[in-house]
């Protein structure tokens, strides 16, 4: 079995990238999720409706629960791919710290 060797760099590149792709769907799905009406009478239509721009609320729910699913999947990676900088970021605020104080 060939071992697949990943470059962390455009890992972490594609990661980021994938992170502000996904927020922007995540929040704006939320925000329309806030407006629209959940439904009439026991969830039918009403009179309303519940759709905009031609999306019903379901489908609605179902974008804003994958994108944000897959949002915090992405943060746990980054954070992952970041830990080494995370655990050292004390020792460098600190180092900061004392070199202002010169």
């Amino acid at each position: 079995m060939a071992k697949i060797k990943i470059n962390k760099v455009k890992l972490k590149a594609f990661v980021d990238l994938s992170l502000l792709i996904v927020f922007p769907i995540a929040a704006v799905s939320g925000i329309i999720l806030g407006r629209l009406p959940s439904g009439g009478y026991r969830g039918g239509r009403g009179i309303i409706g519940s759709s905009f721009l031609g999306i019903d609320h379901y489908t609605w729910r179902t974008i804003h629960y994958n994108s944000h699913l897959l949002f915090v999947l992405l943060v746990v990676i980054h954070l992952t791919l970041s830990w080494d900088f995370l655990k050292n970021l004390p020792k460098l605020i600190k180092t900061y710290i004392q070199e202002l104080k010169k």
